[in-house]
């Protein structure tokens, strides 16, 4: 059997973009592992991801938590430590954006549109990503508001359920 000429120069046939679920899932995983890959790398985030809202905490339990009074209610800490956890969560959405205009810049976009991946896989990676890091804040938080004194006053179930609220009113905002 010989081969043309034609044939040895003709253009490799090419692979179709990849589909269905299991690819978007599979890319937007790979996207997210990145993002949280980088994490450890960059201090700065890491820090304003933790240290800042657990300073947040004991900035308004210990220094502003003698001048507020709740009337009725003798403990200022069940009002302020769900809302300090709400804020934290939704500033933190808000580095979906932030990071996804410094990939632009980078030029890191342009390079991931010409792989053969979901163009969405990009920024489902990157908010999957935020919401990871979002949960490790939140737990962070959690753990100093149970050692200032914090305490659930429903059941588990509520509280994981207004705890899964937050997260979903924070993705949506990404």
């Amino acid at each position: 059997m010989t081969t043309t000429v034609a044939e040895l120069v003709a253009p490799a046939e090419r692979e179709e973009t990849p589909s269905g679920l299991v690819w978007l899932v599979r890319d937007s995983w790979t996207e997210a592992l990145r993002h949280l890959r980088a994490l450890p790398r960059n201090p700065e985030l890491l820090m304003f991801a933790t240290i800042q809202p657990v300073m947040f905490v004991l900035l308004f339990v210990y220094v502003f938590g003698g001048a507020i009074e709740v009337p009725g209610y003798p403990d200022y800490k069940q009002f302020l430590l769900p809302g300090i956890f709400a804020q934290t969560v939704v500033f933190n959405s808000s580095f979906t954006g932030v990071g996804v205009a410094e990939d632009l810049s980078k030029g890191i976009i342009d390079r991931l549109r010409s792989l053969p991946m979901y163009q969405a896989a990009v920024l489902i990676g990157r908010t999957i990503s935020d919401v990871g890091r979002n949960i490790i804040t939140f737990a962070a938080m959690l753990l100093v508001a149970f050692a200032v004194g914090f305490r659930i006053e429903g059941t588990i179930g509520e509280a994981i359920l207004a705890t899964l609220l937050l997260f979903f009113f924070s993705y949506a905002r990404t």
